[in-house]
């Protein structure tokens, strides 16, 4: 009967605090699954950081949106000094498609928007406004791509266990 009580008391008492997860962008091992695609690889031994060739294949329209996504999350987060998202934007402006970034998130196509969205997010998972902005804006240009609604709620996520 004691034993009933304190467990009782335990449940009752805890039950006020709400537990948290780790960051869902940080636990989501995505690349997981494409271990065997090539260009993956390639992305788990860059250290964290975008490469031309990598992203020359981000940037190609007839690759894959999720082995794209699978290539970003393979270079992982948390990488001290590196943000992949700058790099990308301004490998864009080299290549003359955006003149900046404002230019990018009116005129850039919804494969272009979920990965600059997600290297975004991945580069700072404590302030993903900016990224959820154009993960939205993919979503509205692609309602059926699954690989973009699964970056979007991602970032939802981590946006809701931050509230």
């Amino acid at each position: 009967m004691k034993t009933k009580l304190i467990f009782l008391l335990a449940i009752i008492w805890g039950g006020g605090y709400q537990l948290h997860a780790d960051s869902p962008l940080t636990s989501t091992d995505i690349s997981k699954s494409y271990e065997d695609v090539p260009i993956v690889l390639l992305a788990s031994q860059a250290e964290g950081k975008l490469t031309e060739e990598l992203m020359d294949y981000l940037v190609n329209p007839e690759n894959p949106i999720d082995i794209r996504v699978a290539l970003i999350n393979a270079l992982s987060w948390g990488h001290e000094g590196i943000e992949n998202a700058a790099i990308f934007l301004a490998y864009l402006e080299g290549m003359e498609m955006f003149t900046d970034y404002n230019d990018f998130s009116r005129k850039a196509p919804w494969d272009l928007l979920i990965c600059m969205a997600y290297l975004d997010a991945l580069d700072d998972y404590f302030n993903v406004s900016s990224a959820m902005s154009l993960a939205k804006r993919a979503r509205s240009k692609n309602r059926n791509s699954y690989t973009v609604r699964i970056i979007c709620a991602l970032i939802e996520a981590q946006i809701a266990m931050h509230r």
